[in-house]
């Protein structure tokens, strides 16, 4: 059986998520081939971890992806120890013994290549972790951990987490190397919700909006909702119409189209954004098979 291109994300759990509506929403993504939870001791100050937890208790075929930040002013003697400790930590909260991938969610404070590395690679051998990607870094930090790699013949990273949708994309998906031999997970396809266009009728509203609750980030948001992004919107939602597609379709499809990207993480704070996600994957394997044929725009631009 095929397992799905969507990854569930859990920054809402214990926020807008409830564990009863968690339960729904994972037993509808295990019927639908979707097996990892992505997660962070960051969400919820570690809530969305401990439920996950419990979600694993009673669904052990659920694979957890959590993340992971160098600590300020961590001596190189200590990293291996430090990044030990925060990994231990976390598999306490989630009730296993090995995370299936543990992601570094910023090169910020990291320590030189090989020591960082060598880190990785103790957490790997101890099978702490199954497998180590890289999220929100720089080129420079992947070419000096690719360097170490190549000396050393070793496989410190196994993939990566990256920001991708039409008005957003991390500038490593534009280094080819990266897709060699690794996985890319890609993370806001709706870019925060702008690419439901319901910020073009009410700008307002994105005092509501998940991600702005989460962050209060106004600076970001008045950049988001720019004169210049939202005539991009209207031109996105305008080609969307001309491939009988809404715009909630058209976005969610260029990412599960791609033959570069292995999944999508969607963080949900209802069942009925998993269910729509869901559909559009459903749209997109269809489309994959049979490549003229018509996709039927059944979705909604709510």
């Amino acid at each position: 059986m095929t397992t799905n291109k969507i990854v569930l994300g859990t920054m809402m759990f214990g926020w807008k998520v409830s564990l009863i509506d968690a339960f729904k929403l994972v037993d509808i993504a295990l019927k639908n081939n979707i097996d990892i939870l992505d997660t962070s001791p960051s969400y919820g100050d570690f809530i969305s971890e401990i439920m996950c937890g419990k979600l694993i208790s009673h669904f052990p075929e659920l694979k957890i992806s959590t993340k992971f930040s160098i600590p300020k002013n961590v001596s190189r003697k200590k990293v291996s120890c430090t990044l030990t400790n925060l990994c231990e930590q976390s598999l306490n909260r989630l009730k296993k013994t090995t995370i299936d991938i543990y992601v570094l969610h910023s090169d910020e404070n990291i320590p030189p290549s090989d020591i960082f590395c060598e880190a990785i690679l103790n957490l790997k051998n101890k099978k702490l972790i199954n497998e180590f990607f890289l999220s929100n870094s720089s080129l420079n930090t992947y070419l000096k951990i690719k360097s170490f790699e190549d000396l050393n013949k070793v496989k410190i990273i196994d993939g990566f987490q990256l920001k991708k949708n039409f008005l957003f994309s991390d500038p490593l998906l534009n280094f080819i190397d990266i897709r060699s031999d690794r996985r890319i997970f890609t993370y806001s396809p709706l870019c925060e919700g702008l690419l439901t266009a319901k910020y073009l009728i009410n700008p307002e509203s994105k005092i509501d909006s998940r991600f702005f609750q989460a962050t209060k980030n106004l600076e970001y948001y008045n950049n988001l909702l720019s004169e210049e992004n939202a005539k991009k919107v209207i031109s996105l939602e305008a080609e969307a119409k001309e491939h009988c597609q809404s715009l909630i379709e058209y976005s969610y499809s260029s990412l599960f189209l791609s033959p570069f990207i292995n999944k999508v993480i969607i963080g949900p704070s209802q069942i009925s954004h998993l269910e729509e996600a869901i559909r559009c994957s459903e749209i997109s394997v269809s489309k994959q098979h049979f490549p003229h044929a018509p996709v039927m725009n059944y979705l909604s631009h709510s």
